[in-house]
C-alpha cells in the first residue's frame, strides 16, 4: 500500500482498537528528503518500521519524446 502521509499510513497499519489490515503486508510512505518509510509487521506480530532509500540511479525506462512524434507523425501522415 503506498500512503503519502506519514500519519495517515500509522493509522492504517496500526489501527488503535480494530483488527489490523489483512490484506496488506507493509505500507510506504514518504518522509522528508525524498526518503521513505516501510511500516509493517514482524513474523511475532510487532509494529516494524524502517527507511526505504530514494532511487538515486539511472532510469530503467525512458522515453525519447522526439522518437514518439516522428513515429506518431509518420503513421499519421503515410
Amino acid at each position: 500500500m503506498l500512503i503519502s502521509a506519514r500519519e495517515d499510513a500509522m493509522k492504517y497499519m496500526y489501527p488503535r482498537g480494530s483488527p489490523r489490515p489483512t490484506n496488506t503486508q507493509y505500507t510506504i510512505c514518504m518522509n522528508r528528503g525524498g526518503w521513505g518509510i516501510r511500516l509493517g509487521f514482524t513474523r511475532s506480530n510487532k509494529q516494524s518500521s524502517g527507511p526505504v532509500q530514494a532511487f538515486n540511479k539511472r532510469p530503467r525506462m525512458k522515453t525519447d519524446a522526439e522518437a514518439q512524434i516522428r513515429y506518431v507523425v509518420s503513421t499519421h501522415l503515410s
